[in-house]
């Protein structure tokens, strides 16, 4: 039988089934059911855009915050050396890239390769190939001094995981512009001017929904019914009093909301019960099966609202932001269809933009196309400057279209625009233009306005650099204009049927894998923390090397089952080589190589400024207080009291140096 035939039976069954009430009411079910799964577990590719750029500018934040120390926390001459992460902290399952060397350096160089690599990821360029890289470095560089982390770092490490299977550069990327160009580019000439981005809302699903979808939705749940389930203590559930008693630590509270908060119990026991039920509550809102794109939407605000609030008044470091990009990747498409583009961009300014570039340059309609998709103006008009115009060259009396530069082209702007009064601006004061009408940087419009001179500069080198496209003789190019046109790709032969059931082979294969490690990281994430919650044994014994080998591992136990009713801070006396006494830990002294002398056991003035950040608030609390063998303790004051020695003796002007630390 052939395949149409076969098709046609199909068509004729399903068409006479129609026919039948009960079967047309089970088929319309089964659609309906499909339907709205798709819509719960699915996730908008402008959120997930939206989640990437965020995520790459949270590993740009993370990486400055830890160049900070990366001398003391990240070579051997520090306060962690490799012969001690060896001792005290190494997993046989781990590798880490930063662990090649202990020189500051070669530190450094592997700091700015993860930050170009981290930009790259903020603005989509290889979107795939720069969150595997990137989440190698985040776990190299966790692995070199895990005793510095926290809960946000397993999240941030996870979550480039799982960015590694999505699609998240199909919208608001340089992958997206390029894929736009090359598509524009191999369609025929009269087809080849385009009015709207990829990114615009209407007439195209942006609705992306598998297992890889799904599994960061489970991830989210996970979490935050973990940490409900976490918090057991009275505290919690019984006095509400447990955000008050977070707020009681120095070290934590930032100054002056956290002050502000902790003087009103009755906003401390509402915060309380707030936190602890939202935490379970605002699940079910992402399970909605009606209404479910306000209902998701409001559910992201929530937790949203829950993480500024901590972040506000407690000292948390990279959790507060890692934890308020998570729930933005599910952004519903009701926000972006109905709200975003449907009423906050239909405004005149950024519907009656028309861009007119340079067609004879290489470089100028990937640069319109790039412009458009970041700067978020999917209903501009993009249109050749030469030919396609109706306007005159005497609208813009500074150009004279018959001179030419060295390379064959007119020396006219090669950027024109007309914005909503239908005026032509061109040079930088188009691209002031564009700036106003972008709703991503129109707060800017006034820094961009100030840099005219340099901008005008700017423009002109790249036109005068960039390559032109082929030309047509047509006589004396003096006398009359060049006639210039794209040369058109070239038609592609048809690949054999052995390549494309190899093409179609491979990619099926990569998608199955995707779904299945997706479906195994689903299965991770539920069985391990239900072992942490003591309600199953975990996953199987034989996936353990795996799970460590992936940094799979996470616990969501914070302030749990209830937040430390004590409070720690630390006392450094030291003996200079004359026998005084000093005091080295208050204001953070230790770090800048300053001293006050030594006044006996008290607690400093201020002792949020003596941790300097979170990370050595990590570093105390994990290391010192927290780690329960006490000869690997040891060992590990004695690398601090080491480079304590060498640091201060360095930096001391003083006369005398530090030789004994009690």
């Amino acid at each position: 039988m052939k395949s149409s035939d076969l098709m046609h039976d199909v068509a004729l069954f399903v068409h006479r089934a129609r026919r039948n009430k009960v079967i047309n009411f089970v088929l319309s079910f089964v659609v309906a059911l499909y339907e709205k799964t798709r819509e719960i577990f699915g996730a908008d590719k402008r959120s997930l855009a939206l989640f990437r750029v965020l995520l790459g500018i949270t590993t740009l934040w993370d990486l400055g915050d830890r160049a900070r120390d990366l001398r003391v926390h990240y070579t051997d001459e520090g306060i962690m050396p490799r012969s001690l992460i060896l001792e005290v902290l190494w997993n046989e399952e781990w590798t880490s890239i930063y662990m090649m060397s202990g020189n500051f350096a070669t530190i450094a160089c592997l700091f700015v390769l993860n930050a170009v690599i981290a930009v790259f990821l903020t603005v989509g360029y290889r979107t795939r190939l720069s969150c595997l890289l990137c989440y190698i470095f985040c776990c190299g560089i966790q692995d070199r001094n895990s005793f510095v982390g926290h809960s946000g770092d397993n999240l941030g490490r996870i979550a480039l995981l799982y960015a590694v299977l999505m699609p998240l550069g199909d919208c608001f990327s340089v992958d997206a512009a390029l894929k736009a160009r090359d598509e524009q580019a191999s369609r025929p000439p009269s087809k080849s001017l385009r009015a709207s981005s990829p990114n615009a809302a209407g007439g195209t699903s942006y609705l992306y929904a598998d297992a890889t979808s799904a599994m960061i939705l489970v991830q989210m749940v996970v979490m935050y019914a973990a940490a409900y389930y976490h918090k057991t203590g009275a505290e919690w559930n019984e006095s509400g009093n447990a955000t008050w008693l977070a707020l009681q630590m120095d070290s934590l509270r930032r100054v002056p909301w956290g002050d502000w908060v902790l003087m009103m119990p009755r906003v401390c026991r509402f915060l309380t019960n707030a936190v602890h039920d939202w935490q379970l509550a605002g699940n079910y809102f992402f399970f909605f099966p009606v209404f479910t794109g306000p209902a998701r939407l409001f559910g992201v605000l929530g937790y949203l609202a829950m993480h500024l609030g901590l972040g506000i008044c407690l000292r948390l470091g990279q959790f507060s932001w890692i934890t308020c990009i998570v729930p933005l990747a599910w952004i519903p498409p009701f926000f972006w269809d109905e709200l975003f583009f449907g009423k906050w961009m239909k405004t005149k300014t950024t519907t009656s933009l028309t861009v007119y570039y340079d067609r004879d340059c290489k470089f100028c309609p990937t640069a319109v196309d790039v412009v458009q998709t970041f700067l978020l103006l999917p209903e501009t008009r993009l249109l050749p400057l030469e030919g396609d115009v109706t306007f005159e060259y005497a609208d813009l009396p500074k150009y004279d279209v018959k001179a030419h530069n060295g390379k064959g082209r007119p020396q006219h702007s090669w950027l024109v625009v007309r914005d909503h009064t239908n005026a032509y601006r061109h040079d930088w004061d188009a691209a002031c233009a564009i700036t106003e009408a972008s709703p991503a940087l129109f707060p800017l419009i006034a820094w961009v306005r100030r840099c005219g001179l340099a901008g005008n500069v700017l423009l002109n080198i790249i036109h005068s650099h960039a390559e032109p496209l082929e030309t047509a003789d047509s006589g004396d190019q003096s006398e009359q204009p060049v006639k210039r046109y794209r040369s058109r790709p070239p038609i592609p032969r048809r690949p054999r049927a052995a390549r494309r059931a190899l093409g179609f082979a491979f990619r099926w294969t990569t998608w199955a894998f995707a779904q299945a490690f997706a479906l195994f990281l689903i299965y991770v994430c539920i069985t391990w923390n239900k072992a942490n919650l003591h309600w199953s044994t975990g996953p199987d014994y034989r996936l353990r090397p795996l799970i460590f080998t992936l940094h799979l591992t996470q616990n969501w136990n914070g302030f749990a089952p209830t937040p430390p009713s004590w409070y720690f801070w630390f006392m450094m006396e030291g003996t200079l080589d004359n026998g005084t006494k000093v005091e080295l830990f208050t204001d953070g002294n230790f770090l800048v190589g300053k001293s006050v002398p030594w006044t006996g056991i008290g607690k400093p003035p201020r002792v949020d400024t003596a941790f300097k950040n979170h990370r050595w608030l990590k570093y105390w609390e994990n290391g010192y207080i927290g780690w329960p063998y006490e000869s690997q303790k040891f060992n590990m004051r004695m690398a601090f009291g080491r480079y304590l020695c060498r640091y201060y003796n360095s930096r001391y002007e003083g006369g005398q140096v530090l030789n004994e630390r009690a």
